[in-house]
């Protein structure tokens, strides 16, 4: 399963780089924002307890469709409040593009839970592929779609988007008429049962609490920066619209998701668990700081190949650490505190993300820095603050004093600066910036090296000391 999943991110990247050089004079902001509505939404829904529900009944399939019907009516009331904040920001099409794109997500929970439903039956196989096969035929449907759309077709941009997506959704109706005519119907069975239907409502939305909120958070962070940034470059420092998505487009589309999917692929080599919890954060800080700094040295490199852009990833690439230290932090304090405390970790880290974000902005701004880079530096506040908090009470909560690990920390800090300075030094001689593709590739290639290498002698050091 792990490595299916694999698959799909690392397709999802692909598509992301080839969107990015098919629509290089377009702009596809109303994309971005309903796109990141669409994640906040699978994130609320995508833990919904759907198995221990069906498990409660012998009518499964009267249970499958209950839920599906419930879902779908709470669905109404999100497209219909995506629309109004869509009709509020005045970007031309994007209420409705909002709307589609809730109806996208929807098409996307139907199938996960039309998934789970055919586990219980003959067609348990099916089950187990279908949410994945289902992924998979939206990424090469959605690729073959941009191409045709932003390559051949001249139409305005929200055009474009509100096909994409009608696309996507009539693929969604094929699909389940089929699935109906050929196995759904099937399913159905006439069992004398008693049905509650709040306590089956109930049973569907006993969700674990503290990963729900640590899912719509952690997207929170982007899609609130998505709405701050547009608003203040705007009204405040009166960028144009084309100026401001260009910025949005490559900062919290492109750029996020990169490095969003490097975070997972990180984190899939760590191992999760509370033992000897003040080691493990030492271990997966220095894992951490030395993948981060690598990557801020070959971020132009890596703008080249993937985006045919300017290096935009540099002052991103930072976030890394922190996105991947936050998850990597709160995973073990869901599974060790309370739930009450990982709500008050999540929602300060979000509060003070949100309190900083403006006056950051506006002092990246006077400072002659990028003007996502305020934005940016708010999202790492917010996440550290989260960090901090959760590592203090799961340090109480198993007794540890990261006290003792001082050392540990200052060994880090100075191991790390060491390899920094090296690569630093070495970009003097072996230039990062303005390489060709193919050089580009050799850069990344030798900075890899050189920072294995590095990683290498000194385990045999610390071995032989």
């Amino acid at each position: 399963m792990k490595k299916k999943i694999n698959i799909i991110y690392l397709l999802f990247m692909l598509f992301l780089v080839l969107l990015n050089y098919i629509t290089k004079n377009s702009n596809i902001l109303t994309l971005v924002l309903s796109s990141s509505l669409s994640v906040l939404l699978y994130n609320i829904f995508s833990e919904l307890n759907i198995k221990s529900t069906l498990e409660k009944y012998k009518n499964k399939y009267k249970i499958y469709k209950i839920t599906i019907i419930f879902i779908s009516l709470l669905f109404i009331v999100f497209s219909i409040l995506s629309f109004l904040m869509g009709s509020v920001m005045s970007i031309k099409g994007l209420n409705i593009i909002n709307v589609l794109g809730v109806l996208f997500t929807l098409t996307i929970i139907i199938i996960k839970i039309t998934s789970i439903f055919l586990e219980y039956t003959k067609y348990k196989k099916l089950g187990n592929k279908l949410f994945n096969i289902y992924l998979l035929l939206l990424l090469l449907i959605t690729s073959i779609s941009s191409i045709l759309l932003y390559q051949v077709f001249k139409l305005d941009d929200y055009i474009k988007v509100l096909l994409l997506y009608s696309v996507n959704i009539m693929i969604f109706i094929i699909i389940m008429l089929l699935l109906y005519i050929f196995i759904l119907r099937k399913n159905k069975v006439k069992v004398r049962e008693k049905y509650n239907y709040k306590g089956i409502i109930r049973s569907i939305l006993d969700i674990n609490k503290s990963i729900t909120i640590y899912n719509l958070i952690k997207e929170g962070y982007i899609y609130t920066s998505i709405i701050i940034l547009y608003y203040t470059l705007i009204n405040k420092y009166n960028y144009s619209y084309e100026n401001t998505s260009i910025i949005i487009v490559n900062v919290y589309f492109y750029g996020i998701y990169f490095i969003k999917y490097i975070s997972y692929i990180l984190k899939k080599h760590l191992e999760v668990n509370s033992d000897n919890f003040s080691n493990q954060i030492i271990k997966v800080s220095n894992y951490l700081i030395t993948i981060t700094i690598l990557l801020m040295i070959i971020s132009g490199p890596i703008c080249k190949i993937l985006f045919s852009n300017n290096n935009f990833l540099f002052d991103l690439v930072v976030l890394i650490f922190f996105y991947t230290l936050y998850n990597y932090v709160m995973d073990i304090s869901i599974k060790v505190t309370s739930s009450k405390i990982n709500k008050i970790s999540l929602l300060s880290g979000l509060i003070i993300k949100l309190v900083f974000e403006i006056p950051l902005i506006n002092a990246s701004y006077r400072m002659g820095s990028s003007l996502y880079f305020g934005s940016v530096l708010s999202i790492i506040i917010g996440m550290t603050t989260s960090t901090i908090i959760s590592i203090i009470f799961i340090n109480k909560k198993l007794k540890i004093s990261i006290l003792n690990n001082f050392s540990n920390i200052l060994n880090i800090i100075y191991e790390n600066i060491i390899l920094c300075l090296i690569l630093v030094l070495l970009t003097l001689i072996v230039k990062v910036e303005n390489t060709s593709i193919i050089g580009s590739i050799l850069v990344i290639i030798f900075y890899t090296f050189i920072t294995i290498l590095f990683y290498i002698i000194k385990k045999i050091l610390k071995k032989k000391v």
